[in-house]
């Protein structure tokens, strides 16, 4: 242990006030931030990357679950329409919309059975489908048709 005459019974850590010790030149100094700027640039990308690819697989996720949700209400439509107390499907408004659900989660490999059945009643109830053809409906039912049309030459 040192003693001071002034009082202090510790040794304060010299500081050299002059700069840092080591001297780099300036080619070395420039190279070294080019380099960490290269990595926080990398870092930054790579990062960005990553919420792109979270990004796409979440509405992957989301539209896997939402075809499986319209599948479950199509399937509930046909059991009731198949029962003997069930809602007719002889009027245009519910022809469409099951057309409307089949289209968006229609997949060649599951839903072929669903297709026919579409394809059957609407062949079946051809008078009231037609009468949206004359109605402010008639892109949609043109459209409807295009695609169902196309799902059955596959």
């Amino acid at each position: 242990m040192s003693f001071s005459f002034e009082g202090d019974f510790k040794t304060r850590p010299k500081v050299s006030l002059g700069g840092a010790s080591k001297k780099e030149e300036k080619a070395s100094l420039l190279h070294r931030t080019q380099e960490e700027r290269r990595k926080r640039e990398d870092e930054r990308r790579r990062l960005k990357n990553a919420i792109v690819i979270q990004s796409y697989i979440r509405g992957y996720h989301d539209r896997k679950q939402q075809y499986a949700i319209q599948r479950g209400n199509f399937d509930r439509c046909v059991c009731q329409a198949q029962s003997e107390g069930g809602p007719p499907m002889s009027d245009a408004a519910s022809l469409s919309l099951l057309t409307r659900q089949l289209l968006f989660f229609y997949r060649q490999s599951e839903d072929s059975r669903r297709l026919i059945w579409i394809c059957q009643n609407l062949v079946k109830h051809n008078g009231q489908f037609l009468k949206l053809l004359a109605g402010p409906e008639r892109q949609t039912c043109v459209f409807q048709i295009k695609r169902v049309l196309g799902s059955c030459c596959r």
